[in-house]
């Protein structure tokens, strides 16, 4: 967790739950209960039920808000209202279509959870940077930008390397299979020319349909063909099930030479 909200202040202790839960949903946008308990209770033990009771007060202060999944038809799906975003002065937007893509949220959340497991002791991890921080950090970076649509990955892992490099992992949590040509002549090529650019960085997609990882898998083939000497960059872009994700994601850890020294 403490990876994740790199850029806040907070002093993690029980006193500070609802600050640390107003910060996760800021980062996250969407989360749930049981999620806020995984992230939170390896730095602070913390009970779901506890989650849940201090979303309650949070939900009758106004300072969050939720809605029911569709999926089953009781989980509540979290998420910061302005009270709670002007408590924490929050500085991404405020959420204004909380239903909108709030599975691929939720699939994103679990995805840092593993994550946050593999990596969450490895001495070389800066931070965590979420899909919402990139974004704010283009646009700092770019604000003639502002209203352009941004080239960011759902998560990034930021380690430190030797000389004191920055070297980013790249995460996409496909749930939807996107047009062949805006993989090919979009997405893909941007991440190769980085991967080309940048010879410790990774690029991860992660995906639960077998459908949707022979698409990937097929268009990464035609790509890595018409390609000249980039093998090494294509060895560095993976393509995962979901039931796989953990144990690959272990071996990269572990293997690579550019984080372990």
């Amino acid at each position: 967790m403490k990876n994740i909200l790199y850029n806040y202040y907070i002093e993690y202790k029980k006193e500070n739950i609802e600050i640390i839960i107003m910060c996760l949903l800021h980062e996250l946008r969407l989360v749930t209960a049981k999620q806020l308990q995984e992230f939170i209770n390896p730095v602070i033990p913390i009970t779901e039920k506890t989650i849940r009771r201090r979303l309650t007060l949070m939900n009758e202060n106004e300072l969050t808000n939720y809605f029911i999944s569709d999926k089953d038809s009781k989980t509540r799906i979290h998420y910061l209202e302005r009270e709670g975003h002007q408590a924490i002065r929050g500085y991404y937007p405020l959420v204004k279509s909380p239903k909108y893509n709030w599975y691929h949220c939720l699939m994103i959340n679990e995805a840092l959870l593993e994550t946050l497991e593999v990596v969450g002791d490895q001495k070389h991890l800066r931070y965590i940077q979420s899909e919402r921080r990139q974004v704010y950090e283009v646009k700092d970076m770019q604000p003639s930008k502002n209203k352009r649509v941004f080239f960011v990955s759902d998560f990034l892992l930021r380690f430190e390397s030797q000389t004191g490099k920055s070297i980013n992992w790249y995460f996409e949590i496909e749930l939807t299979i996107k047009t062949k040509r805006r993989y090919k002549e979009g997405v893909f090529v941007k991440y190769i020319n980085h991967l080309n650019k940048h010879k410790d960085a990774h690029l991860i997609y992660v995906s639960p349909s077998t459908i949707i990882l022979e698409e990937l898998e097929r268009y990464k083939k035609e790509i890595e063909d018409r390609a000249v000497n980039a093998e090494d960059v294509f060895s560095r872009f993976h393509i995962f099930s979901q039931d796989e994700f953990r144990e690959r994601l272990e071996e990269l850890i572990l293997d690579d030479s550019h984080i372990n020294w």
